[in-house]
C-alpha cells in the first residue's frame, strides 16, 4: 500500500531519486507521469480535469494513497481551485477524499537549484510531517505577542517604550502607492520575529490624523536605533511626504524628512537581493520570501484596503513586520558570506536617498504641449495605419484570410451558411497572429527569429531586418509601414496616458512621478515602473525629441541631463585589464567610434580616406565618427555588449 501518490511531468528515476526521496520514504510512493498536450503551447483545463478523472484519481485509488502530490502547477490549480501555487507551499490541502499538496517540479531544481530545491524539501516534510501527525501549517503561531492599539494614548505609551530596542523593523499600509493620494492608513513595529504592535494612523484616505502623525514625528525623530524595511524606497517615500512635506513643491521639507528618516535603516530587499541574485533571476517580494516562515497571509482585498476589517488589517501589516525580521535574519549573514557586505553599505545603501528623493521630486510637465504631441502622434499613426490597409497585399491578404474563415465556419454549421462578406475580422496590426500569417505564410517571407515560445517573431526589430530579405518593393512599403505603426503605437500607449495624467501642483504646473527600483534587474541596473521613466526614447531616436518636449523646466528652474561616457566599456576595460581595451582609453579614443570603424569602415570611405592622407591625426579622426556617423556608432553598441 502507497501512502503518497505523485503526479509528476514524466517519471525519471535518477531525479526522482535524487531530488524527491531523500525527504520522503520511497517504499510509500507511486509516481504518475501528468499528460501534456505536445501539439499546444499549453495544455486545456478540459484535457487537464479529462487526465485527472479517467486516469490520476483512478490510479490513486488503485494504490489506496492517502496525498497526492502534484508537482505541477496548472494542474495544482485545476484540483484545488487555488489561484497561485508558490503561496501554496508547504501546505497540506483537504480536496474530498485526498489530501494534496503542491511540490516543485524536478525539472525546475536542474535549472534554479539554489532556488527550487528548498522549496521542494519544504514542501515534502510538510507532507511527511502530516502523515506523522505533527503537521503545523505555515505561519501558525509566529504571533507572540501582538499589541494592536486604539488611542492615542496606548500609542504614545508604547512608542516610548520602543527606543529601548536598537533594531526594529517597520512597514506601513496605505490607500495608494502614490505619495500625493496615499495617506498612511497603518503602521507597524516589531522588535523580533514573534513580537510587535500595529495601529491605525490617518482616520480616511482624506482625513489625517495629526496626533497620531505627531507621535510618529517625535518618535523618527529621537529614535536612536536602526529602522529595518522591506523595500524601503516605497515606506520611507510615502512617509517622507505624508509626515514632512505640506505640498509637492515642499522642497525644505522633503530633504528634513530625508535627514531624519534615513539616520540609521536596513533594507531586506536589497540584502535579499544581493544574498540570492543569479542568472535566472530571483523573487524578491516580502511574502515570497517569507512563505516559509509566515505561509499565505496575503489579504485578498489589499487593494482596497477600506474593504478589510482593521483589525484584519493590523495583524497584515503586524505580520509584514515579523515577516521583515524573518527575512533580515536569515538573508543577512548569507549576504556577508557571499561578501557582498560592501557593496550593500556603499553602493546600494547611499542610492536609497537618491531614488526617494528622485520619486518625490517628479519631472515637471508642459501639458500643453503634451496634447499637441498626442495629435501629432494620433496623424503619424493613422497615416501608418492608411498606409497598411491600402496595401495591396494586405487587401489580398484580407479576402483570402475571409474566404477561409468562411469555409471553417461552413464545416461546423448545421443549417446556416455563412460567406466570406460575413467575416466580422479586418487586418490587424496589433495582433501577432496575423503579422504570422500574413508575413510567413501569405508573403512566405523568412523565419528568421523566434519568440521564446517558438513561433516566428513580428516585433518590430524583427521587420526591420525582414526589409533586407525582400526586393519586393510592396513588401517592403508594407514591412516600413508596420514598423512605423508599431514604433507610434508604443510612445501613444505606454506615455502619452501617463503623461495626461500627470499630477498638478501648487505653481500650476503638472508633475510626473514614477516609482524606481534597485534590484529589479538581473544586472543591477536601475528599473522604473507606474510609468517606465528609463524608457523614454533615446536621443536621436524617431520620437524622442518630440518626447522630450513634453518636459519643461518650472520657473527658476534648469533641467540638465549627464551621461557617463562609455560607462560599461570603461568598467569592462578597468575590471578585465585587458591591455588593448585600457589602451583605447590610455590613448584617449572614443571607445564606441573606434569599434564602429572596425565593424562598419565600408560605410565610412571617407574616414579610410582621411586615415591613410593623415595617420598622425589617428586619435582625431577616429573619434569625428562620434558626430558623423551617430546612428552607426549606436549601432555598434549591441555586437560590442554581445562580445563582451
Amino acid at each position: 500500500m502507497a501512502k503518497f501518490c505523485f503526479l509528476t511531468p514524466d517519471t525519471k528515476e535518477d531525479l526522482i531519486r535524487k531530488y524527491y526521496l531523500p525527504y520522503i520514504p520511497e517504499e510509500e510512493c507511486v509516481f504518475l507521469p501528468l499528460y501534456f498536450d505536445k501539439s499546444k503551447k499549453k495544455t486545456s483545463i478540459a484535457d487537464m480535469k479529462q487526465f485527472l478523472n479517467e486516469t490520476a484519481f483512478s490510479f490513486f485509488n488503485q494504490h489506496n494513497c492517502k496525498y497526492l502530490l502534484v508537482c505541477d502547477g496548472e494542474y495544482f490549480k485545476v484540483i484545488t481551485k487555488q489561484t497561485k501555487v508558490e503561496p501554496n507551499l508547504g501546505y497540506v490541502l483537504p480536496v474530498d477524499y485526498m489530501l494534496v499538496s503542491y511540490v516543485p517540479s524536478y525539472s525546475a531544481a536542474l535549472y534554479y537549484p539554489e532556488r527550487v530545491v528548498p522549496k521542494i524539501k519544504q514542501a515534502l516534510e510538510a507532507v511527511v510531517n502530516h502523515s506523522l501527525g505533527h503537521y503545523t501549517e505555515p505561519g501558525r503561531g509566529i504571533i507572540k505577542t501582538g499589541l494592536y492599539l486604539s488611542t492615542a494614548s496606548e500609542i504614545e505609551l508604547v512608542m516610548s517604550k520602543l527606543h529601548a530596542y536598537t533594531k526594529l523593523t517597520c512597514d506601513i499600509e496605505t490607500w495608494s502607492l502614490k505619495h500625493y493620494d496615499s495617506g498612511i492608513a497603518s503602521i507597524t513595529f516589531c522588535w523580533n520575529e514573534h513580537e510587535g504592535c500595529a495601529f491605525c494612523v490617518d482616520y480616511s484616505k482624506e482625513k489625517k490624523n495629526e496626533e497620531v502623525r505627531q507621535i510618529l514625528r517625535n518618535f523618527f525623530e529621537s529614535y536612536k536605533g536602526t529602522l529595518i524595511f522591506h523595500n524601503i524606497t516605497f515606506d520611507m517615500y510615502i512617509l517622507t511626504y505624508q509626515l514632512y512635506m505640506e505640498d509637492l513643491l515642499d522642497t525644505k521639507g522633503l530633504l528634513r524628512g530625508l535627514e531624519v528618516l534615513l539616520k540609521s535603516f536596513e533594507d531586506t530587499k536589497l540584502i535579499a537581493y544581493l544574498a540570492t541574485n543569479t542568472c535566472g533571476g530571483n523573487v524578491l517580494g516580502l511574502k515570497a520570501l517569507a512563505q516559509e516562515f509566515a505561509g499565505n497571509y496575503a489579504e485578498e482585498e489589499i487593494g482596497n484596503i477600506d474593504a478589510i476589517p482593521k483589525d484584519e488589517l493590523l495583524r497584515y501589516n503586524l505580520i509584514d513586520g515579523l515577516s521583515t525580521w524573518f527575512v533580515f535574519n536569515k538573508y543577512w549573514p548569507k549576504m556577508v558570506e557571499d561578501q557582498q557586505e560592501r557593496i550593500y553599505q556603499t553602493i546600494f545603501k547611499p542610492a536609497v536617498k537618491d531614488i526617494i528623493q528622485m520619486q518625490l521630486t517628479g519631472l515637471p510637465m508642459d501639458m500643453e504641449r503634451v496634447l499637441e504631441a498626442e495629435k501629432e502622434l494620433t496623424a503619424i499613426k493613422d497615416d501608418a495605419l492608411g498606409r497598411i490597409t491600402s496595401s495591396s497585399l494586405v487587401q489580398e491578404f484580407e479576402e483570402q484570410y475571409r474566404v477561409t474563415w468562411a469555409e471553417e465556419k461552413n464545416k461546423v454549421l448545421k443549417k446556416k451558411r455563412v460567406t466570406p462578406e460575413d467575416c466580422p475580422d479586418r487586418f490587424n496590426p496589433d495582433s501577432g497572429l496575423m503579422l504570422k500569417e500574413i508575413l510567413y505564410d501569405f508573403i512566405k517571407l523568412p523565419i528568421i527569429e523566434k519568440t521564446e515560445t517558438k513561433q516566428p517573431a513580428t516585433g518590430k526589430d524583427t521587420l526591420s531586418k525582414l526589409m533586407n530579405h525582400t526586393e519586393n518593393q510592396d513588401v517592403k512599403d508594407l514591412l516600413q509601414a508596420l514598423v512605423d505603426y508599431k514604433d507610434v503605437i508604443k510612445i501613444l500607449t505606454a506615455f502619452i496616458p501617463a503623461f495626461k495624467n500627470a499630477h498638478r501642483a501648487g505653481d500650476g504646473r503638472f508633475y510626473l512621478f514614477g516609482n524606481y527600483n534597485i534590484g529589479g534587474t538581473v544586472s543591477a541596473r536601475l528599473s522604473s515602473n507606474q510609468p517606465n521613466m528609463q524608457n523614454l526614447p533615446a536621443t536621436g531616436t524617431k520620437f524622442a525629441k518630440l518626447i522630450k518636449s513634453c518636459f519643461k523646466a518650472a520657473d527658476g528652474w534648469l533641467l540638465v541631463g549627464l551621461d557617463f561616457s562609455s560607462l560599461e566599456d570603461h568598467i569592462s576595460a578597468l575590471v578585465t585589464k585587458d591591455p588593448n581595451k585600457l589602451k583605447v582609453y590610455t590613448d584617449h579614443y572614443d571607445g564606441h567610434a573606434l569599434r564602429a570603424y572596425s565593424y562598419f569602415k565600408d560605410k565610412m570611405p571617407d574616414i579610410t580616406q582621411e586615415l591613410e592622407e593623415h595617420p598622425e591625426n589617428q586619435v582625431e579622426i577616429i573619434n569625428s565618427i562620434k558626430e558623423k556617423y551617430k546612428g552607426i556608432r549606436q549601432s555598434s553598441k549591441a555586437p560590442t555588449f554581445a562580445l563582451t
